[in-house]
């Protein structure tokens, strides 16, 4: 996976790999860039640990920390471990966007009423061959 982190001072982008058992376990490890390569977060449940591959440390989040940026983007730590799914708690509807990838899809997700979401949506690009989510904004 790749995700794009954007602010009004600074960007980067991040490279990963993510593993899931069910709904509720997850390990995601950095990739790129080289300063943070070999990070890693477990999440199990509501609870979540880092490791720190430069000190070689592993530190369990504290529930104070959960609504704490993930590596300096607009998803909390909390939001790794909440307990919605795309599958369950959105509805999907096919959409048009600016300048679109020529034909590639696009699929706006809108979190269920009353859901605890904080997105009012995710807009989805799906890689037409794979049928995979290319891009997410």
């Amino acid at each position: 996976m790749e995700t794009s982190i954007v602010t009004p001072h600074w960007e980067r982008t991040l490279k990963m790999r993510a593993w899931t058992e069910g709904a509720r376990k997850t390990l995601i490890r950095i990739l790129q860039p080289q300063k943070e390569r070999g990070m890693g977060t477990l999440g199990i449940g509501n609870e979540m640990w880092n490791y720190l591959s430069r000190a070689d440390k592993i530190v369990r989040i504290p529930p104070s920390m959960m609504m704490r940026s993930w590596m300096g983007s607009d998803f909390t730590n909390n939001d790794l471990v909440r307990e919605f799914t795309f599958a369950e708690d959105y509805d999907f509807h096919y959409t048009s966007v600016k300048n679109p990838d020529p034909g590639n899809p696009y699929i706006k997700c809108v979190p269920e009423e009353g859901k605890p979401i904080v997105w009012v949506h995710v807009l989805l690009e799906i890689d037409s061959e794979s049928l995979l989510p290319k891009t997410e904004k």
